[in-house]
């Protein structure tokens, strides 16, 4: 496993972040990074974890234009990107990026290291997570058929509904949450399973 740990380590950016390949490849993942600080946390390095998160928050943060416009973003410019350069520039060539799944574990994730470590949570912190979840709200994740962590056709999918959930739920104690947009998630996916989408 350490030397899992130490080609990942090949991978991480000046900013905390990983990139999501090898040498021939630049490009930073929302979800990928999601994922390697889950690694992190079940084999109980909290401090690698939460750097990730961190990174992400700060990352988004850059972006807090997004997340405080009003009404339903429409185009792939207005919505949060789910990759980037690695000094956290924007891709602007278009690549689907309605990915709410990303976004959901990344809550989600975020909840399991708060729980772990309260202190985490700080106020600069706490804004922009809440400006987070009121974004997917105005996306109504809950009924928005989006590219989902296949990066495919726009279809409403069990992932992105499952990621959102999740991730609503493990911070629900903690944040503002829109309990009847919450539920209509549980009730669709309920309704969608086993199926993963319906285009």
């Amino acid at each position: 496993m350490q030397k899992d740990f130490s080609a990942l380590e090949s991978l991480k950016t000046a900013n905390g972040l990983y990139i999501a390949g090898g040498a021939d490849y630049n490009k930073v993942w929302i979800r990928d990074n999601v994922y390697v600080a889950l690694t992190f946390i079940e084999v109980g390095q909290w401090e690698e974890a939460a750097e990730i998160l961190t990174s992400l928050i700060r990352l988004i943060g850059r972006y807090k234009h997004k997340l405080e416009a009003s009404g339903y973003p429409k185009t792939n410019a207005e919505m949060l990107h789910p990759r980037y350069m690695p000094d956290g520039r924007e891709l602007h060539k278009e690549h689907g990026n309605r990915q709410h799944d990303a976004l959901g574990a990344l809550l989600f994730a975020i909840a399991r290291v708060i729980k772990q470590k309260p202190d985490f949570l700080d106020d600069n912190k706490r804004n922009i997570l809440q400006k987070l979840i009121e974004y997917l709200e105005r996306c109504r994740y809950w009924n928005d058929a989006d590219n989902g962590m296949w990066e495919e056709d726009i279809a409403l999918h069990a992932s992105s509904l499952a990621a959102c959930i999740r991730g609503m739920e493990a911070l629900g104690g903690l944040f503002n949450i829109n309990s009847q947009g919450l539920a209509q998630a549980r009730q669709n996916l309920d309704q969608l399973l086993p199926k993963e989408s319906v285009l």
